[in-house]
């Protein structure tokens, strides 16, 4: 099982080589914003607090491309839809850690 430091480092150093692709500048707010996203599907062992067996909760939806891929899509359009202030370039940058996770 990998680490929650491992996620983040994958995920910073996915997130940076996508935005340096794409032409954004490597700034605080994207290494942040992929820090967290790539540990968001580790969100399923929340219910191990409560006491529900680890092995029964980690693992399964939030590690699904076929969850992960419409919950993105989900935010992408709400973030679009209210006409939040976002960069593209990090989003795809951020989606980029997600998947790296």
């Amino acid at each position: 099982m990998a680490s929650p430091i491992g996620h983040v480092v994958v995920g910073i150093g996915v997130a940076g080589a996508v935005a340096g692709g794409l032409g954004a500048d490597s700034t605080p707010a994207l290494w942040t914003g992929a820090a967290v996203a790539s540990c968001l599907p580790d969100l399923d062992l929340l219910p191990s607090l409560w006491g529900v067996p680890y092995r029964r909760v980690h693992r399964r939806a939030t590690h699904s491309l076929l969850i992960l891929a419409p919950l993105v899509a989900l935010a992408w359009g709400v973030v679009h839809t209210l006409e939040l202030p976002m960069n593209g370039k990090f989003m795809v940058a951020w989606t980029a850690a997600l998947m790296s996770h």
